[in-house]
């Protein structure tokens, strides 16, 4: 719907514009086509029929994504940031609010003309825009969108109505309100978000635990309905985590490890293997030479393969001085 101040514009849109036809005034307009109402397609058809001339603008190429990103941090950016820059698929106002968030944050590190993606979460800022979107819509709406969140970036109807219990027809006015606040779009038949990034922020939306319940919850759905392993794994693929506190921008890239402690493999020396647990491999050497010594490790270090007293395999001085005299 259009408020008092919005009809009054497109009144002065209607009457100004072919009256002012014969004086050099250039007219610009931006309209998004898939959220407009009764009274603004009633107006563009009015321009249209006085000559106005209509350019579709599609998404950014990514040439032009990586030098807007250069721009709004004034530095280049690092291969990760643009892939990430890459998720709001070309559009102006999504990416200018992720770069901004990220730089905010200090998820991002700028120096000597290098921009360095720190983290690869969510910004606060992109979060708080999507929760405002969201709250535009009803509830049903909004219920739809962040379960079809879950299935992935493509999804069906029919699945979708599957996985929230519901019947097609029930999803008519939920999925006419998501395509009209242009969060989806049907393409090749089937429904999709307009970005990535869309997505993604719709997930971070929902609350970790609800969404660990979802995914499950529509895996099992869609695995006794005969879906093969490949159309559940969206519903399982973790999305990114939102940013809950601020990175300092002289902190480095996290160190994240895949193997838990019982897999990684302990240190080793010319000597041979330690007997080591929880400690680093200074601190290992450093117990073993006191050790091989006849040092006893203090309470709770944990004890290292001894080795023999006097043995010219001990790494440590004294021993050498014992054999040597």
């Amino acid at each position: 719907m259009c408020s008092g101040l919005m009809r009054r514009r497109l009144l002065a849109l209607r009457t100004l514009v072919p009256q002012l036809a014969p004086v050099p005034i250039l007219w610009v307009l931006a309209v998004r086509s898939s959220a407009v109402s009764a009274d603004v397609r009633s107006t563009l058809t009015r321009l249209f029929e006085a000559g106005a001339v209509r350019l579709p603008l599609g998404p950014l190429p990514a040439k032009a994504v990586s030098e807007m990103t250069a721009d709004r941090l004034d530095a280049e950016a690092d291969p990760r940031l643009l892939r990430l820059a890459g998720h709001s698929g070309g559009n102006p106002f999504l990416l200018v609010e992720l770069l901004d968030g990220l730089r905010e944050e200090g998820l991002v590190r700028v120096e000597h003309g290098r921009a360095e993606l720190l983290d690869e979460l969510l910004p606060a800022r992109v979060r708080e825009g999507m929760r405002d979107r969201l709250d535009g819509v009803s509830t049903e709406a909004r219920e739809a969108v962040q379960l079809a969140a879950v299935l992935g970036r493509r999804f069906s109807v029919d699945r979708l109505a599957l996985v929230g219990g519901s019947s097609p027809p029930a999803l008519l006015g939920p999925v006419a309100e998501l395509m009209g606040a242009d969060l989806v779009a049907e393409v090749d038949g089937r429904l999709e978000f307009r970005h990535d990034l869309v997505r993604e922020a719709v997930l971070a939306t929902i609350p970790v635990s609800m969404r660990v319940a979802l995914q499950r919850h529509a895996a099992e759905v869609l695995l006794n309905a005969g879906a093969s392993a490949a159309e559940v794994a969206p519903c399982c693929w973790p999305a990114p985590v939102p940013a809950t506190r601020p990175r300092s921008p002289r902190c480095g890239p996290p160190r994240r490890s895949w193997l838990g402690p019982s897999q990684r493999r302990p240190p080793t020396s010319p000597h041979g293997p330690y007997s080591w647990r929880g400690s680093t491999t200074r601190t290992a050497a450093r117990w073993s030479r006191r050790r091989c010594c006849g040092c006893t490790p203090p309470a709770g270090r944990p004890r290292l393969r001894p080795w023999p007293r006097g043995s010219s395999n001990g790494p440590c001085r004294q021993s050498r001085r014992r054999r040597s005299g």
